[in-house]
């Protein structure tokens, strides 16, 4: 059957065993890589694509208004966005936050440290959006408290060497010392948010005793990642709509520079094509609403 498939594209196969050979090969080995690479999307498929209700996940992102007609595609977002839209727009079940730190933190403990690129705060909502799988610890509590951290399996091994860390201090973000509250499986590679650890948003507010981080607290800094689990998946439009009438309620002394819309995550690809993707410096500008005020970050 292989003679007879190749003697019609290979008229000389017949007398020409090599090329029969030749081609065999090239096929055989095409196959092999075609169930490799099925191998690999099986054992690691789309985080998003897990989630029983991934269709109703959605990413608030905005259009940025430049002079001369220009116009820039951007994720971030006001902290305090989230928890308004949560308790706001009927059309959504959660609202989650995530900011994900621009610099790298050295993590500690009394036997070693390592260094992280992307510690990240969270509220306990990103918990009922994404729902990563807990190893260690009870999601309904684990990011309810100033001072927890999540890790993922790969970080507390790395740093304690063992999973079985809940309850453990460490370390972390300008030499606080933060308590382990869970331990969940390692974010795939195609997942929409990358992060080693999480710790708990409220760690980030001036009463936690822990930051004071009201540059991630305001309507003013957009530093934030936004996630909206919507009711359902086709409120999407009538959703974003009244996006944009909450926003301007809240902020109503703002130019109209910014139109916020919302990704599927679900979907491959997105509105803008490139969406979060430019670079941005930690106190840059951008990612600042054209409002006079103060930003104060204390560590």
């Amino acid at each position: 059957m292989i003679r007879r498939y190749f003697s019609s594209f290979f008229p000389s196969a017949q007398s020409d065993k090599s090329q029969v050979a030749a081609a065999t090969g090239s096929l055989l080995f095409g196959l092999i890589a075609v169930l490799l690479a099925s191998a690999f999307m099986q054992s690691e498929p789309r985080q998003e694509g897990l989630l029983q209700d991934a269709a109703r996940i959605f990413k608030v992102n905005k259009w940025i208004d430049k002079p001369g007609d220009e116009r820039l595609p951007s994720s971030k977002t006001p902290g305090l966005l989230a928890p308004t839209l949560a308790t706001g727009m009927p059309e959504v079940e959660a609202a989650a936050r995530i900011m994900i730190w621009p610099e790298a933190v050295t993590l500690g403990n009394m036997n070693r440290s390592i260094t992280t690129k992307r510690w990240s705060f969270a509220d306990p909502a990103f918990l009922h959006v994404f729902e990563p799988e807990f190893l260690r610890g009870n999601p309904s509590t684990a990011l309810n408290s100033p001072g927890q951290v999540i890790l993922t399996e790969a970080i507390a091994k790395k740093l304690f060497g063992s999973s079985n860390v809940v309850g453990q201090t460490l370390i972390g973000l300008g030499g606080k010392i933060y308590t382990v509250s869970g331990v969940v499986r390692n974010p795939t590679r195609q997942s929409a948010v990358q992060f080693d650890l999480l710790a708990s948003w409220s760690s980030t507010e001036k009463s936690s005793g822990f930051h004071d981080f009201r540059f991630m607290n305001n309507w003013i800094g957009h530093t934030v990642e936004t996630f909206l689990l919507l009711r359902t998946a086709d409120q999407e439009l009538k959703a974003e709509n009244r996006l944009s009438q909450v926003i301007q309620s809240q902020t109503p002394g703002q130019p109209g520079q910014y139109a916020f819309f919302l990704q599927p995550l679900a979907e491959p690809g997105d509105k803008s094509g490139v969406v979060g993707t430019s670079a941005m410096g930690k106190f840059s500008s951008q990612l600042l609403a054209p409002l006079s005020g103060n930003l104060l970050m204390k560590m």
